[in-house]
């Protein structure tokens, strides 16, 4: 039996959030360790072991499957996911991904092409738990998807990446093509989290490269059309009539002259606005006398 490691390009993954004192855990336990070494020989031998548990946490609470996804370890991740694809379901409760599963943790991986792989290879095991929910929808502490998830960071590849899962090519005929898209988590106005709602108030600058993205463009287009513009314009029409309205009042508004209460020379103020009081009466005397 030998160990095989396949090697991705693409930058170098993340700092390790248990990396420093805490890593000793790794050391000492062989199926964390087999992980972050992508040790395919010890891991199918403990694979065989009874007495060993996949779901095992480290010191800070990562599992077999998040060292080997922060490690950048595909094959490793194979064979945990192979032996237990409940893994993939499983939280992880350290800083900086806490409450994120592991798709959520390949969102915010920096190498790009490696999240991508290990995402596919991920949802390609949806259907081997005992899990109702499909793993893609499944939500974190903050009750986002992988996929609202890479539109809040701003992860452009990996949103196109799942954008190529639901899209369908309805026809095509020499340079054009006609392509449907899966518009369920983009237009999700019904929900309580809008995905368009998330982009746009991201404290993420890449955030804003989402709503340059096919379909979000496009959708985002059409909604203005439909929606926006005629909303702007009823209320840019309303707010012009009520400041003429208010323009008018105070053009039109009753003054008397002003007697007392100067206490300076250079007051130049002469009226001052009638109580309301005063003019219904004034304008009731006056009709009386018609």
């Amino acid at each position: 039996m030998y160990s095989a490691r396949l090697t991705w390009p693409g930058p170098p993954g993340p700092p390790i959030p248990w990396a420093g004192p805490s890593s000793l855990r790794i050391r000492e336990s062989p199926l964390l360790r087999a992980a972050k070494d992508n040790d395919l020989c010890v891991l199918r031998k403990l694979l065989l072991d009874r007495n060993c548990d996949f779901r095992q946490r480290g010191a800070v609470g990562e599992t077999a499957l998040h060292v080997a996804a922060l490690y950048d370890n595909l094959e490793a991740a194979m064979v945990l996911i192979e032996a237990v694809p409940e893994l993939v379901k499983e939280p992880a409760i350290c800083e900086p991904f806490v409450g994120n599963t592991v798709l959520h943790i390949l969102v915010l991986q920096p190498n790009k092409t490696f999240a991508c792989q290990m995402y596919n290879l991920l949802l390609s095991y949806d259907r081997r738990g005992d899990h109702l929910q499909s793993l893609d929808l499944m939500l974190n502490h903050q009750g986002l998807t992988p996929f609202k998830l890479a539109g809040v960071e701003g992860n452009t590849v990996m949103f196109q990446h799942l954008m190529q899962k639901r899209k369908y090519i309805q026809w095509t005929c020499g340079p054009l093509t006609s392509t449907l898209y899966d518009l369920t988590e983009i237009d999700s106005w019904g929900e309580d989290v809008s995905f368009l709602e998330l982009v746009v108030s991201s404290k993420k600058r890449e955030a804003r490269q989402i709503l340059e993205q096919t379909p979000v463009k496009q959708l985002v287009s059409f909604k203005w059309r439909k929606y926006g513009r005629p909303y702007f314009c009823i209320l840019g029409a309303l707010y012009v009539l009520y400041m003429i309205c208010f323009t008018m009042c105070c053009i039109h508004r009753p003054l008397k002259p002003r007697s007392g209460n100067r206490t300076d020379s250079r007051d130049v103020t002469i009226f001052q606005q009638k109580l309301l009081q005063v003019t219904l009466r004034g304008d009731e005397r006056a009709d009386s006398t018609r």
